[in-house]
């Protein structure tokens, strides 16, 4: 569906837009925000103060600040005790907000010579009180003030952590179903394999080298959960960005986790990271059908 879901989100706004992004770079979308200012919109973004590059990337010189200032965006960085501000939200003019896996950025949606477009996935929140401390949250972000968040109804990390993980993995059934960019966190990963080992049908799909182009530190814990009964599939016609976990998918009990955290530890104990857990039917059972369509193309063969 490419960026013409956010593209038609921006275009809704009336009154504000308050977005986190932790790479907002894509000229369509930049656009879009400049227009949304014209028309009276008040435009807030949250982006990170450090910034992963790839070596591709090497001249990307991170969030275009400047050039969204110059629109009259209202741009802050991240408060200094996250060491990321890695989650993606658009709350629209305080209605209705837009969670997602997806960095805002031209190389997530357009397939270049040098790298396949992203697999991620957006969701829709319209529950009152969800939005209202996803609003509460954003603005203490903005404003570089700490809020308690250990009882929130969303999933936010660092102040949870592993906990809605380890949660959900263990209400599963008979499936786990996964896609991530990362799984170097031990905890999680051990779980994964318990659950495997327990009969659990646990199917991982991932990236290789989703990193580096020549290190690849997920392949141990790749191995363990293969070991343990597990289906590891890696694939390569998009590049796997995406966080989801979906548990018990095609029965009647079918849930999807979708959210910014990677299964790393610096992703669960130091970065703000936002998940959303969805029961919806249509929601949950259009996440499957991707999942099984990418699942099909992935290759299985064990790695060293």
């Amino acid at each position: 569906m490419g960026r013409a879901p956010l593209i038609a989100v921006l275009k809704d706004a009336k009154k504000s837009l308050q977005i986190s992004a932790y790479k907002l770079e894509d000229d369509a979308l930049i656009a879009e925000l400049g227009g949304a200012v014209k028309r009276g919109v008040k435009v807030n973004v949250l982006v990170t103060r450090s910034i992963f590059k790839r070596p591709e990337e090497k001249g990307y010189s991170g969030t275009p600040a400047e050039r969204l200032q110059e629109m009259g965006v209202n741009v802050r960085e991240s408060p200094e005790f996250y060491s990321q501000t890695h989650h993606k939200h658009i709350i629209v003019d305080d209605e209705y907000a837009l969670i997602g896996t997806g960095n805002m950025a031209k190389g997530c949606f357009d397939e270049t010579s040098q790298r396949k477009a992203e697999r991620d996935f957006w969701t829709t929140v319209t529950d009152k009180n969800q939005l209202k401390e996803l609003g509460e949250v954003f603005i203490a972000d903005f404003n570089g003030h700490k809020i308690d968040l250990k009882d929130a109804l969303l999933i936010w990390s660092p102040d949870q952590a592993r906990a809605p993980f380890l949660d959900f993995f263990a209400s599963a059934k008979k499936s786990i179903w996964i896609y991530q960019q990362d799984i170097e966190d031990a905890i999680l990963a051990h779980a994964l394999a318990d659950a495997a080992h327990k009969g659990i049908d646990v199917h991982l799909i991932m990236s290789p080298y989703p990193f580096s182009k020549t290190k690849d530190g997920n392949i141990p814990h790749q191995e363990m959960i293969r070991q343990a009964g597990g289906k590891v599939g890696l694939i390569t016609h998009v590049i796997c960005h995406a966080k989801v976990v979906l548990v018990d998918a095609e029965t009647e009990f079918a849930k999807a986790l979708v959210g910014s955290s990677n299964f790393y530890p610096p992703s669960l104990e130091e970065n703000r990271e936002l998940g959303i857990i969805l029961s919806h039917p249509s929601a949950v059972a259009k996440i499957s059908s991707v999942f099984k369509s990418d699942y099909a193309q992935a290759n299985f063969n064990p790695r060293q």
